[in-house]
């Protein structure tokens, strides 16, 4: 997090204001802001503003007069063609301005005022710690106050190295060029005249964070139906490089290509973290396309004090703390650690992976479980600790992983569970976007809009054009104009959500075979809920669960066990057949053909026994009578007669904020009737079903 001072904050809010000011008087005297050279041309780029917006804008390819500003505050000077350009990040503070404002401040300490001079001194130990070279040329200066002062600037900038609060001042903008080349420096008070939406737009560092040339963006691909498989992950050199000691023993080392690594060790400019309890890195870590937060009320993310004797850097790592109410003191892991994904280039924007793993330092085996959860929230793979003293643990599945939970294994029954434990090494694939998430629980939260060709919107309203088959979007950006987009071009729309949201009390879920997700009820048949005249085909149904608990996938290795599933949260029973009465609401079973899956630590990892099953398995007590039966809007179990399915490519989807997900176009009839400002008709077998907005998680329209 960077610190400034307040006099610093209001010289760069008025330098911003004076860039802005004789930018706009230079656009009316028809003059542009830079000196660049326009080639007539028109070039189109991907712009990313800075409150998440990325829009696609038409410019005139110009040159661009760039800086490459050293540590030592050397400033060289090039030109750069836009056209030439893959990618250029804009900071909110130039360079080379930094630069200059250093070497201001180190010349001010020879100033008569001594008031000026000692405001100089401590502004130098606030901002100087990336430009310590440009400092220690005055060591030589003239006057003894000077080097007095500069020694002791240096000495207070030395021992900041270790301190997780001390971070770069400034930050650089960066340029990578087509042929691979990057840059560090400054691009100056850039500003450049573009169009969106046939508007005109400027574009600066106010509100652009990222320019990108774009090409003619292929269509965004839509999931094929496939079966959900997820495999729990237990080998650390599958991702990582062996790395010898001189003790023999293996270590990693780089994670291999393909994946990224995060070891807790620096921050994004390099600053070194140090196990603090005062200090939340909730955030810090967003540039490797992570976002760690505590569920436990007052808790954070820390640095840990641990250093993993098997990690590649064997210094740092994070857990929880979180204030005892009762104890009124710190205390280390004791609720559940949550790290959402995000894109690494823009930490605005929600991401999925499709494999998350790390190292977790343990005392009892089997102490601390990872659950893995797809884009609706439903939990699509669990595992456990499975060595002592140590463990690598992770998931992979081509089910795309929005979210993982980290926590204390609730479900076993350990009378001491050691809860101090933490996390290194956290590797993942990389981040994709994820445009049906858009987590905010502020009350004036902006409507995200997803288009076809990559384009990002935040709206503040929206209307259906059934007429014109057009959305009127009211954008959320200052100086973004409102605009008519053909329903054609949208891709998702995404209304603000709730990380958790509420379940109906009564009822079941049912997932069907082109895997649309519908809540029920029993009434004689299987009716919809929010149309009770639409009976749900039992023929259609592939797993079913209660309404108060959660989805949990099965692993694909489970089918081989047997033709049905029951899944809770750590057992697995699986049944040649079962019986299903879905008139009265069970399932009827045959307890002595049932196998229960256990986990069992293998020399090579996880692997999975079986043996009979038992009544403790399906929650009953050693004095109770097996019923051979469940109520499913009772039971804990998850019963899948098939594994869970991704719909079929060109579908559209409609998720609603209750857990239901209709897939358009798909085996079971689901299609868009019609839409308007405030609501959505979906129908199926002559039977309506009506949505309000405020209802709808996201809405992926069908090809």
């Amino acid at each position: 997090m960077e610190m400034r001072s307040p006099q610093r904050t209001f010289r760069v809010l008025k330098f911003g204001c004076f860039c802005l000011t004789w930018f706009v008087f230079q656009c009316f005297n028809g003059v542009p802001a830079q000196s660049q050279e326009t080639s007539g041309g028109n070039l189109t780029i991907l712009v990313t503003l800075r409150d998440g917006n990325v829009v696609r804008m038409t410019t005139d390819d110009v040159t661009l007069d760039w800086k490459t500003v050293s540590s030592d505050g050397e400033v060289s000077k090039s030109s750069v063609q836009l056209s030439n350009l893959r990618e250029l990040k804009l900071t909110t503070s130039p360079a080379s301005e930094e630069v200059a404002r250093v070497r201001a401040l180190v010349s001010a300490l020879a100033d008569d005022n001594y008031r000026l001079r000692h405001q100089a001194e401590t502004e130098l130990m606030e901002a100087g710690k990336p430009f310590e070279k440009v400092i220690e040329r005055a060591r030589m200066h003239e006057e003894p106050e000077v080097r007095y002062r500069v020694e002791r600037v240096l000495q207070f900038l030395g021992k900041q190295k270790e301190d997780n609060q001390t971070r770069f001042s400034i930050d650089f903008d960066e340029i990578q060029l087509k042929d691979g080349t990057r840059l560090e420096g400054d691009v100056g008070d850039i500003s450049l005249k573009a169009t969106w939406n046939e508007l005109p737009f400027a574009i600066d560092r106010t509100y652009a964070k990222r320019l990108g040339t774009a090409s003619e963006p292929a269509p965004a691909p839509q999931p094929r139906s496939q079966n959900v498989a997820t495999q729990l992950l237990s080998d650390e050199f599958q991702f990582y490089e062996k790395n010898e000691r001189d003790s023999g023993k293996a270590t990693v080392g780089a994670v291999k290509p393909g994946h990224i690594q995060v070891n807790f060790d620096s921050g994004e400019r390099g600053e070194r973290m140090i196990a603090d309890r005062k200090f939340a890195v909730d955030n810090i870590f967003r540039h490797k396309g992570i976002a760690m937060t505590c569920e436990t009320h007052d808790g954070m993310v820390v640095i840990s004090g641990y250093g993993f004797k098997k990690s590649q850097s064997r210094n740092r790592s994070v857990g929880n703390v979180f204030i005892d109410p009762n104890k009124k003191k710190k205390t280390s892991y004791q609720g559940v650690m949550r790290i959402d994904f995000c894109l690494p280039s823009n930490p605005l924007i929600p991401a999925t992976v499709n494999m998350a793993a790390f190292f977790t330092e343990i005392v009892v085996p089997k102490e601390t479980i990872v659950q893995a959860y797809n884009a609706a929230g439903h939990v699509i793979g669990l595992t456990q600790t499975t060595k002592d003293k140590m463990s690598f643990i992770g998931l992979s599945s081509n089910e795309p992983i929005a979210y993982i939970r980290i926590s204390a294994n609730t479900f076993l029954d350990v009378k001491k569970l050691n809860r101090d434990f933490a996390v290194d090494d956290f590797t993942l694939t990389e981040p994709k976007v994820a445009p049906e998430l858009n987590f905010n629980d502020a009350p004036q939260a902006p409507i995200v809009i997803t288009t076809r060709d990559a384009q990002r919107l935040l709206a503040n309203d929206i209307a259906f054009d059934a007429a014109n088959q057009t959305l009127n979007v009211t954008t959320a950006h200052p100086t973004l104009s409102d605009a008519e987009i053909p329903l054609k071009d949208i891709d998702w729309i995404a209304p603000p959500q709730k990380r958790d949201p509420a379940r109906p009390e009564e009822g079941v879920y049912v997932m069907l075979q082109d895997g649309s997700v519908v809540h029920c009820q029993f009434n004689q048949k299987l009716v919809a809920s929010s149309q009770p005249a639409l009976e749900i085909d039992p023929a259609q149904v592939i797993g079913v669960w209660d309404s108060q608990t959660e989805c949990r996938y099965p692993l694909e290795i489970d089918f081989e066990k047997g033709n049905v599933i029951m899944v809770q949260p750590l057992y697995r029973l699986a049944f040649p057949q079962v019986e299903f009465d879905w008139s009265n609401g069970r399932v009827e079973y045959d307890l002595e053909t049932g196998q229960h899956l256990i986990q069992a630590v293998l020399a090579d990892g996880v692997d999975f026994l079986s043996e009979q099953a038992q009544p403790k398995h399906l929650g009953l007590e050693a004095d109770q009578t097996d019923p051979g039966f469940l109520d499913l809007d009772q039971s804990s179990f998850t019963i899948w007669t098939q594994q869970p399915t991704t719909r079929a490519e060109g579908t559209g989807l409609l998720r609603t904020r209750d857990g239901q997900e209709f897939v358009l176009g798909g085996s079971n009839g689901f299609r868009l009737l019609k839409a308007d400002k405030d609501q959505l008709v979906i129908g199926c077998n002559g039977q309506e079903m009506t949505f309000d907005l405020k209802q709808i998680h996201a809405l992926n329209l069908p090809r």
